[in-house]
């Protein structure tokens, strides 16, 4: 059997919820943090599927870049790094914890499958007016997709950025059931004894250029019992507030340039891997 234990995340969630809020270990491998905590993607890395080769040894993007929070990376480094060849600029948060020789390394199958969502451009290029839209997962009739990704809810937020530039953005936040409502297969995905953490994802489209300015993927961090409040609120049939009191987002990663629908498809796709909604809302 593969020892994987060099891939492996080195802390429980919640001491990576700790730091991501406090970020004590600021440039704790001597490097450029920009002020989203991000490090950018240059010659001097190299980023595989599962970790970024730096010199001899071997750096993480965030743990919570990975399956579940906790498992294996799927394909978001792979993506990031077709971008990074095209001379996009990519920024990505690390794990502050983890280092392996890059000796080390080897490639992990990941056997999971996505399909790409059709993604529908009338909202970018002709909408002058935007409402919020939520799509919910149906439990009895996707209960596989419940067991082992409980995602209940998917909010989808279009809005204009600035009106006068011509720049209209989304968000797109997940709600998974909370804790004491998941009774599926193993440790509740994003969740740990402390905190819980919401998928977000922001995006800009540029009518005047006619491409996607930049795709960022970021989490938000609730204790247990705010979760259970924010969830209850879109139970009763409430859309709440985009910008939350006291609640800040961590970005994981972000793409920017002149990025085409199929860009942002892909990385839709994988940074959504396991929400059926998305492909339902784009199609």
């Amino acid at each position: 059997m593969e020892n994987n234990k060099w891939n492996e995340v080195s802390k429980p969630f919640d001491e990576y919820v700790y730091e991501l809020i406090s970020h004590k270990n600021k440039n704790s491998f001597h490097l450029n943090e920009n002020d989203d905590g991000m490090i950018e993607i240059s010659d001097s890395f190299e980023l595989k599927k599962h970790a970024i080769v730096f010199n001899d040894e071997l750096i993480f993007p965030h743990a919570l870049l990975r399956r579940n929070g906790r498992d294996n990376f799927v394909n978001i480094n792979s993506l990031l790094s077709r971008f990074v060849n095209n001379d996009y600029k990519v920024t990505i948060r690390l794990d502050p914890f983890k280092k392996s020789l890059k000796s080390e390394y080897q490639e992990i199958i990941e056997m999971s499958t996505w399909y790409g969502p059709d993604f529908s451009n009338s909202i970018l290029t002709t909408a002058q007016k935007f409402t919020p839209s939520i799509k919910f997962t149906n439990v009895e009739s996707d209960e596989i997709t419940m067991l082992t990704y409980p995602v209940k809810y998917t909010i989808f937020r279009p809005s204009w950025l600035d009106k006068k530039l011509n720049i209209i953005q989304f968000y797109i936040e997940e709600l998974l059931l909370p804790d004491s409502q998941y009774h599926g297969f193993g440790s509740e995905p994003y969740t740990g004894e402390e905190f819980v953490a919401q998928k977000f994802v922001h995006f800009a489209f540029d009518r005047n250029e006619n491409s996607f300015a930049h795709i960022d993927g970021a989490i938000r961090i609730f204790r247990k019992n705010e979760y259970e409040e924010l969830f209850s609120t879109v139970q009763k049939g409430k859309i709440y507030n985009q910008h939350i009191p006291g609640v800040k987002r961590y970005k994981l990663f972000k793409v920017e340039g002149k990025l085409t629908l199929d860009d942002i498809s892909l990385i839709l796709s994988d940074y959504l891997m396991y929400n059926p909604l998305i492909k339902e809302y784009f199609e």
